[in-house]
């Protein structure tokens, strides 16, 4: 009968040393190039008719510039067409973020009120942006100054 062999013996896995990164060696013909700076952070310009969020009223939704007066500016926040909420915000306490699709809106000409919503926005450059708008029964899509409508907040109004 033959011997019966021997476990084998278990031994230590070598771990692989991490290599250190060769030496870059500067060369006279290399040319060092600056990262580009930053782009420069546009500030907001308050005008009158501007959709805009209030940092002590974000529950309230997006209000509409009615009064620029120094670093003070006069909110609106609509509930409809006839009923609103007004307050007094420093200027550095709000920012014009661009109104996000299906937001409420309504536009006021010649007596006859026409309720939409927000499609997309056309132009966002500039302080006064331009917003696609669906009204209920028309086939197109209307383009909008932002001052040309007015916005519904989130304040709970007259049902």
């Amino acid at each position: 009968m033959p011997a019966a062999k021997k476990p084998a013996k278990r031994t230590v896995a070598k771990i692989a040393k991490p290599k250190k990164p060769a030496k870059k060696i500067a060369r006279e013909n290399d040319v060092e190039v600056a990262e580009p700076p930053p782009p420069p952070v546009l500030r907001f310009k308050a005008l009158t008719g501007c959709k805009v969020l209030a940092s002590a009223r974000r529950d309230a939704g997006f209000s509409e510039i009615m009064t620029v007066t120094g670093n003070r500016v006069k909110l609106r926040f609509y509930t409809d067409v006839v009923n609103f909420t007004e307050a007094d915000a420093p200027l550095d306490q709000i920012v014009h973020p661009p109104l996000t699709s299906q937001t409420r809106v309504f536009h006021s000409e010649n007596g006859i009120v026409r309720y939409g919503r927000i499609v997309a926005p056309k132009g966002t450059l500039g302080p006064m942006r331009t917003y696609l708008v669906h009204f209920p029964g028309a086939a197109t899509l209307t383009e909008m100054r932002e001052d040309a409508f007015s916005v519904r907040s989130y304040l709970p109004g007259d049902n």
